[in-house]
């Protein structure tokens, strides 16, 4: 197979040096080129609205059982390991480094002052929004703990 010359264009944002090169490794340069366009259009869209399969049984992968320091148990909730890994670096590293794999529970020890904001928080990351009837201080609380738990959709 030949190649051709280098050559130097001009384009409407300045000039180009072209550089030979075989028809796969065009093609893998536009797939490239595809791929990282696609990606920079997806990151900049909000997460669809899951509000509707929060603490649903169906396809959830995981329980979050919310626990007092002494490990009394205030809450459990289905939940979708790609939701909050997607939602919270917390809840990604979480997923990624949790041992207890064959149980499908894991806990999280909270106050049981912070209950009604875990939950709004845990809201929050399938609906993308807060809570509308959320008062004040609740609010406050839940950008705390998202805050916590590096769901930056619940801050934001």
């Amino acid at each position: 197979m030949s190649h051709s010359k280098n050559a130097l264009y001009q384009s409407s944002s300045g000039w180009m040096l072209c550089l030979p090169i075989t028809p796969t490794e065009a093609v893998a340069h536009w797939l490239v080129a595809g791929l990282q366009h696609y990606f920079s259009m997806i990151d900049d869209q909000p997460m669809p609205d899951l509000a509707t399969h929060f603490d649903d049984p169906f396809l959830s992968d995981f329980r979050l059982r919310l626990v007092t320091p002494e490990a009394v148990s205030l809450a459990e909730f289905h939940v979708h390991g790609i939701v909050l890994a997607g939602q919270s670096g917390y809840f990604k590293s979480l997923l990624q480094n949790w041992m207890g794999q064959d149980a499908r529970v894991f806990s999280i020890t909270i106050s049981e002052d912070e209950l009604p904001a875990a939950k709004a928080m845990l809201q929050c990351a399938y609906s993308n929004s807060m809570p509308k009837d959320a008062s004040a201080q609740q609010l406050l609380a839940t950008m705390v703990l998202a805050d916590r738990w590096a769901a930056q959709s619940c801050i934001t």
